[in-house]
């Protein structure tokens, strides 16, 4: 995993803090990730790459995902419980 990033990362806005999906545990994590499907085709996601962010005193798991039409996007999760990993 990446080392835990410094507060308030220059790459990440408040509008993507805004919209991200609170998760309780790697648990809540991995249920996102199993019931992600394309916004364009339907199709199930993957991840293909991540990043941590944090902003305001949180921390935040940025994900790039992809489905088999290489449709992309990218979903954003608050971990703030990963602080103590």
């Amino acid at each position: 995993m990446d080392a835990v990033p410094e507060e308030d990362s220059a790459d990440f806005t408040q509008e993507e803090a805004d919209r991200a999906i609170p998760t309780p545990s790697t648990a809540g994590i991995v249920h996102v990730l199993k019931s992600l499907s394309c916004a364009f085709c339907g199709a199930h996601t993957d991840p293909t790459k991540y990043s941590l962010r944090r902003l305001g005193g949180h921390l935040f798991w940025r994900i790039q995902i992809s489905c088999s039409n290489k449709h992309e996007g990218t979903i954003i999760l608050q971990t703030d419980w990963m602080r103590g990993v």
